[in-house]
């Protein structure tokens, strides 16, 4: 990984909707107060059943959080990057933590515990209504990954990650950011279904692929395939 500078860090900082409304000077002191921890890929940051008793700010790299079965089988609930956090809403609800997290990539943290949180919230109003607002997206996210797992199907769900991945018709031609294994664990199949997914996209003229690159022929049928299928 990147040496990650104080700047790439209050730059992340700044792009995380609870911290956001902090100026510098502020968030300096908020870097000083918690400690970083750096990871590799694959490395376990948290397990389900953990004490929810902090939460974690990217400053740099990928963590997927995610859900295992009884059977081992993996459900991803959602990847975040840099600029974004996760952990928060079990740590208000003083209980555990519902999922596991993951670092995929090479990956450095800011660890926030909750009486810093405390702390900051009650100096700053701003920083109670920006949570607010980071919990009332992730809600959204979750909302909407309950529907596409029980209302479509695989095909619907592989087309709603590939509009998102061309950002909303604004890439014709990208690079998948998950492998196949985890794109499948992602929309709730596995990697043969997933497969075929993409065969039938790509037969219908919807898409092409060739390896990780995904090219995007026609995005109205992309479209529809999501909404409707």
């Amino acid at each position: 990984m990147a040496r990650e500078t104080e700047n790439d860090a209050i730059s992340a900082l700044q792009r995380t909707a609870v911290f956001s409304s902090l100026d510098e000077t502020d968030l300096r002191r908020l870097l000083a107060d918690c400690p970083r921890c750096k990871l590799r890929a694959a490395e376990t940051i948290l397990r389900a059943g953990q004490v929810a008793d902090r939460f974690f700010v990217i400053l740099a790299g990928r963590v997927k959080v995610f859900k295992l079965s009884a059977k081992g089988d993996e459900q991803i609930l959602h990847f975040y990057g840099s600029g974004e956090t996760f952990g928060e809403a079990a740590m208000f609800s003083a209980a555990y933590f519902p999922a596991g997290a993951q670092a995929v990539e090479d990956t450095m943290l800011l660890v926030v515990r909750r009486d810093v949180v405390l702390k900051l919230i009650d100096g700053n109003s701003e920083i109670a209504l920006g949570m607010m607002a980071g919990l009332s997206a992730k809600l959204r996210q979750f909302a909407g990954l309950i529907e596409d797992l029980s209302l479509k199907e695989v095909p619907a769900r592989l087309a709603g990650v590939l509009l998102g991945e061309s950002q909303d018709g604004k890439l014709r031609s990208f690079r998948l950011a998950q492998n196949r294994r985890q794109l499948a664990a992602s929309i709730g199949t596995v990697a043969e279904t997933l497969s075929r997914a993409f065969k039938k996209l790509k037969d219908a003229g919807i898409i092409d692929v060739r390896g990780t690159e995904v090219t995007i022929r026609d995005f109205d049928a992309l479209g529809r395939m999501c909404r409707d299928d």
